[in-house]
């Protein structure tokens, strides 16, 4: 209470009487992730729309534009991982300060930010513009690939210096809880690039008719374009709040801040590529499997539903809880920055559940919907039975994590994700599905024991950072010892109905398990008798 009547004093101060209060650090958590979560998810669904209606009009080029864009976008992922490193680093240091009340220092933090994206972006644009070609010939692309895809990687490597920019500008309108800010300028870039490229690509001029350089032009003017809007709602928004730029320079200064926002942006990139390396990776051992094409088309069949139902979701609400949290331990409340991430990470745990159930159930639509192979409908099957014990482990991943980036600890996260992914993940993968010949099912039993395990670390490291501060300690605690109190006791019918469905659900969480690394233990075990076994010794000899 005490901490609730402190925010409450704090937030009239800052904004004053005549200006909304702060409900991040005030008031509902609900109505808190529900106003960060859902503009963000809209946000995350409008960038994924640009890529996909690229691939759309590519299609009716030939094969050869296609494989020249999938090739492009690898290059783009460094504009990617670039940018959300550094949107990480700006949340962190502006949501602290925003939070505290030092509306003009998460200003600060704001401009310096988006300078050091003005710089990275300008960088991998000529990074890209340089090494467009070496990079189809590191790739073995044929000529006619390379021919279509070295110009356009060119000229949408331009626009990896506004998307940059755009990524970074983001991360500021979620730091100081104004999602809504960030929707709009990436519906005026998607509108833009989306329409743009459909008229260019079908009614431009006759050089750019049916090309991807069409696509790539209305990319760059469309990311363009709302940077430059962008600039101006986030101008208006500090006009909001009364608060003005500070012209004066100080170099010791600027270069505080600068650093600040590297140390904590820095293991973030990191991370991401940690992701994007262990991904292509998987790639290579599928590589070595003998129905190589039928099992990479099911893991990527299985993947993509999984970001589109799952992932996505997820990352709205993970960078709500980095938001959540910067601002609330800016504001002191250190106990309701960690509450609210564990309330956050166990509703997403318990929705995602229902999402794993609903993609076992519908494992085979879902699959014949993108393939009528049967193999490859087989292998999504495999994918897809264990969702609803990785899609939950994913979100208290995924949410635990974001809430660590918030707080500004990012260097542990990178840690965690270099050691699962690289050093636990691909080895078992490799390990089950090539020396023990599991094929796909040795990776689905990987992929399951990493998430769970993964999961675990991300509760056990969020719980050591928050201290005696921790849900787990206090309520948590408080209801398991309360539980056992009620198993003593005799219990009535209502009471068993309670207890019973818990139970239920933690039977069918088991069976799932046991059914997915029964086929695995079989396998090891008849490997080992092979090797340990003792031959007959033929007595005729």
């Amino acid at each position: 209470m005490k901490e609730s009547a402190s925010a409450t004093l704090q937030t009239a101060e800052m904004f004053g009487p005549k200006r909304l209060e702060n409900p991040i650090i005030s008031g509902s958590l609900a109505r808190a992730i529900w106003d960060m979560s859902w503009p963000l998810l809209t946000t995350y669904f409008l960038s994924s729309c640009i890529g996909l209606t690229d691939t759309y009009l590519a299609g009716f080029i030939g094969g050869a534009a296609q494989a020249a864009l999938g090739i492009g976008e690898q290059a783009i992922f460094l504009a990617v991982v670039l940018g959300t490193g550094l949107s990480i680093g700006a949340v962190a240091c502006i949501a602290r300060s925003f939070g505290a009340g030092d509306l003009a220092g998460s200003r600060k933090y704001a401009e310096h930010s988006l300078l050091i994206s003005v710089v990275i972006g300008f960088l991998s644009a000529i990074a890209g513009i340089c090494f467009a070609e070496p990079l189809f010939t590191l790739f073995g692309a044929r000529e006619e690939v390379t021919r279509q895809g070295v110009g356009y990687l060119k000229l949408c490597s331009l626009g990896n210096f506004p998307y940059v920019i755009a990524t970074c500008m983001t991360g500021v309108f979620r730091a100081v809880g104004a999602p809504r800010y960030a929707l709009y300028l990436w519906m005026l870039i998607s509108s833009l690039s989306i329409g743009g490229g459909f008229l260019l690509f079908w009614g431009g001029l006759p050089r750019w008719h049916m090309s991807l350089e069409a696509l790539s032009i209305s990319w760059t003017a469309g990311a363009s374009i709302g940077v430059i809007a962008g600039c101006f709602w986030l101008n208006q928004f500090w006009k909001k709040l009364g608060v003005a730029g500070d012209n004066r320079f100080n170099p010791t200064e600027s270069l505080a801040c600068i650093r600040e926002v590297l140390q904590i942006g820095g293991p973030a990139v990191v991370a991401e590529l940690v992701w994007i390396v262990s991904n292509f990776l998987t790639y290579k051992v599928f590589a070595g499997l003998p129905n190589a094409p039928q099992v990479q088309a099911g893991w990527s069949i299985a993947m993509k539903v999984e970001e589109s139902l799952a992932t996505m979701p997820l990352l709205a609400l993970s960078m709500a809880a980095a938001t959540i949290v910067g601002q609330n331990l800016g504001a002191g409340l250190r106990q309701r920055a960690c509450n609210s991430s564990w309330k956050l990470a166990c509703g997403a745990a318990l929705l995602m559940v229902l999402v794993g159930a609903v993609l076992m159930v519908f494992a085979r639509p879902i699959a014949e919907l993108f393939s009528h192979d049967p193999a490859v409908v087989d292998y999504v099957l495999k994918l897809l039975k264990v969702a609803p014990i990785t899609v939950p482990a994913l979100a208290v991943w995924l949410i635990l994590f974001g809430a660590l980036e918030g707080a500004g600890s990012t260097l542990i996260p990178m840690l965690c994700n270099s050691v699962i992914f690289l050093m636990l993940r691909l080895p078992l993968c490799w390990l089950l599905a090539v020396p023990l010949q599991l094929g796909l099912q040795g990776v689905v039993d990987a992929f399951l024991l990493t998430r769970v395990f993964a999961a675990i670390v991300s509760v056990v490291t969020f719980q050591r950072y928050f201290g005696d501060s921790g849900y787990l300690t206090g309520k948590l605690a408080k209801r398991i010892c309360c539980l056992f109190r009620k198993i003593r006791a005799i219990l009535s019918a209502q009471q068993l109905v309670g207890l019973a469905l818990p139970a239920m659900a933690l039977a069918a969480v088991v069976y799932v398990v046991i059914c997915s690394l029964a086929p695995t233990f079989k396998t090891i075990g008849s490997r080992c008798y092979e090797v340990t076994a003792v031959k007959p010794v033929d007595c005729q000899k």
